[in-house]
């Protein structure tokens, strides 16, 4: 919740009915170091005003739908992670939110490997993007 600042490090979260990590309602956690996977509602949720975090050298795979989903105003900061292998999208970033994505690899998806849409402003430095069966990136207003 609002001023959580947390720090989760080195953690496996695994298989999960629903996502596997959700940040929300003004928190700003730490988020370092863990494998986040196979979760049934996504991999990593960043949603909300107010809301950032810092996602950093995490290893975030095989989820489904979204592997990092930042939505509703959200600006998290996120940074060297491996995200690969789910069978929706990479990233996608929408309803107006933003963010950093600095140094992450991104590779492997059923479809776009990172989704903007919705008045998202995110900004995307020196990361690796590649080996979505559509497009490697898509960025819409819709």
């Amino acid at each position: 919740g609002r001023g959580s600042v947390p720090t989760i490090e080195d953690n496996a979260v695994l298989d999960c009915e629903d996502a596997g990590v959700v940040v929300e309602d003004g928190a700003d956690p730490l988020l370092t170091g863990n494998v986040i996977a196979g979760c049934g509602g996504g991999g990593v949720i960043v949603r909300g005003a107010h809301t950032r975090g810092r996602i950093v050298n995490c290893h975030i795979h095989s989820n489904r739908e979204r592997d990092v989903f930042v939505t509703a105003g959200a600006r998290p900061a996120v940074e060297q992670n491996t995200i690969h292998g789910g069978s929706g999208y990479g990233i996608v970033v929408a309803q107006g939110a933003a963010g950093h994505f600095t140094g992450n690899s991104v590779h492997g998806y059923a479809d776009h490997c990172v989704l903007v849409r919705e008045r998202a402003t995110p900004s995307f430095v020196a990361n690796h993007i590649g080996y979505g069966q559509h497009r490697g990136v898509l960025v819409y207003d819709g």
